[in-house]
């Protein structure tokens, strides 16, 4: 039953619907949110659900002009599947081995079909079926061996800056660097090696997001894509408030 003068909530945007919920019950005479990050659908979502306004925007590029972040570009590296690299895949039932182009071939034409066959019928086996081929294909692109091939290429082009790699998979964060950080390798000690070091890479899956101070960075690499803008940033964002930072 406690009203509190003042409640302050941090990254608005990553709040659960059941953190959303709890924080609906707590009194108080005001309340701010601080976010480097939102979304239109995420401004919607926080103002029905919470009140919550956008009152104060302190754009990048003033930061960038007062000097409390760095400067810095992003460089998109286009990759396409190989014709070569070999994949197993289940069509119609059956176990095909065939490329990675023609798995992805395979993939868009299911999810056209099955998208066509919703529209139509909008019956449930359908959009299961649509959901299905959709997750298929984002996993074959995420999990390519040409775009690891392109990640290790880039790795070992800028093999004399500090680096930061996110990737989605453990499996492929421990193939891309010899240091990694993620739930089936949690090492403090790796961590705060790198956080310390004047160089070196460290490739990590989602674990240092948000709130984690990495000194000396030079560059953020992506093996993956990620689609979630709030997300991107905050995963860039790393490399933004740290003492050096050339890209």
């Amino acid at each position: 039953d406690s009203k509190f003068d003042y409640v302050i909530i941090d990254e608005p945007q990553l709040l659960s619907n059941k953190q959303i919920e709890y924080l609906s019950t707590i009194k108080y005479n005001k309340r701010v949110a601080l976010s480097g990050t939102l979304k239109d659908t995420t401004i919607k979502k926080l103002k029905s659900k919470l009140g919550l306004e956008v009152k104060y925007k302190y754009g990048i590029n003033e930061a960038i002009k007062d000097k409390l972040v760095k400067d810095y570009k992003i460089y998109i590296h286009i990759d396409e599947l190989s014709k070569n690299n070999s994949i197993q895949y289940k069509k119609y039932g059956n176990i095909v081995t065939t490329s990675e182009s023609e798995a992805y071939k395979h993939y868009t034409k299911s999810i056209e079909y099955f998208d066509k066959k919703y529209q139509e019928s909008g019956e449930i086996k359908y959009n299961m079926g649509l959901k299905k081929y959709i997750n298929l294909r984002t996993n074959l692109l995420y999990n390519s061996r040409s775009l690891r091939d392109l990640a290790r290429s880039l790795i070992s082009l800028y093999k004399e800056d500090k680096a930061l790699i996110y990737t989605l998979r453990r499996d492929i964060a421990d193939l891309l660097s010899s240091s990694s950080y993620h739930t089936g390798n949690k090492s403090k000690d790796i961590l705060n090696e790198f956080k310390e070091a004047k160089n070196g890479h460290l490739s990590v899956v989602n674990c240092v997001q948000a709130g984690v101070t990495i000194k000396h960075l030079d560059r953020v690499i992506f093996h993956t894509y990620e689609s979630n803008t709030e997300l991107f940033y905050q995963k860039l964002g790393r490399s933004l408030l740290y003492e050096r930072c050339s890209s």
